[in-house]
């Protein structure tokens, strides 16, 4: 039998006439008897935990693939079909104009009560939104505050000491309170927050700098 079995395997992948062959006979069958097929499927389904996960899964499984790949083709034809980019912007030109009043209320609601948001959306949402603004509305000061801290600073990061390269020095503040703690250069702000802003992380992550250093020195 299973030498039969890998017959018609082999069979199936090398022949193409055969294999349109066995496909027509399946679907025909299935169409034959797509009640009954049916009808065990859904008694089953019902009935039989272990096949119902299992379909939830292969199930989920296929629409994530499937979804995957229909994302990939239109982001390509987006990206290569200026006809279609057109068709798409002016789409969703129109949808946005005609669920404009839907789409401001669900803007204004997560702006009012999501800080996550809120805080996004001054900081990026708004491309005529000035720095001035964005220090007063997120961390609550003035230019003149700004440039207090950062003559007291000395104009250098309050961490690494160094002046800032190309971009503004970032306002650091604890993201529980909310108050103002510093200007940091972006390396020590990024590390702050990749650290959790939790001081057992920065100190065992100076002990593990140090420990390495007194290796390379005793070798």
């Amino acid at each position: 039998m299973n030498s039969q079995n890998e017959r018609r395997r082999k069979r199936y992948a090398e022949d193409p006439d055969y294999r349109k062959a066995v496909l027509e006979r399946n679907r025909a069958g299935r169409a034959a008897r797509r009640e009954e097929v049916n009808a065990r499927a859904r008694h089953a389904y019902a009935n039989d935990e272990r096949h119902r996960t299992r379909k939830r899964l292969a199930n989920n499984s296929y629409r994530r693939e499937g979804r995957a790949k229909q994302s990939e083709r239109l982001r390509k034809r987006y990206a290569e079909d200026p006809e279609y980019r057109k068709a798409v912007l002016e789409r969703n030109r129109a949808f946005r104009l005609a669920h404009r009043d839907e789409i401001n209320a669900k803007a204004r609601a997560a702006y009012a009560s999501d800080n996550g948001y809120r805080a996004r959306k001054r900081l990026t949402g708004n491309k005529w939104y000035s720095p001035e603004k964005r220090l007063a509305q997120v961390y609550g000061l003035s230019v003149e505050d700004y440039n207090g801290m950062l003559a007291r600073q000395g104009g250098a990061c309050a961490i690494c000491k160094q002046p800032p390269a190309t971009r503004p020095l970032f306002v650091d503040h604890c993201h529980t309170t909310g108050k103002v703690r510093g200007l940091l250069c972006h390396g020590c702000n990024a590390a702050l927050g990749f650290m959790r802003d939790d001081h057992t992380r920065t100190s065992a992550a100076t002990e593990y700098l140090l420990k390495l250093k007194r290796d390379d020195e005793t070798k």
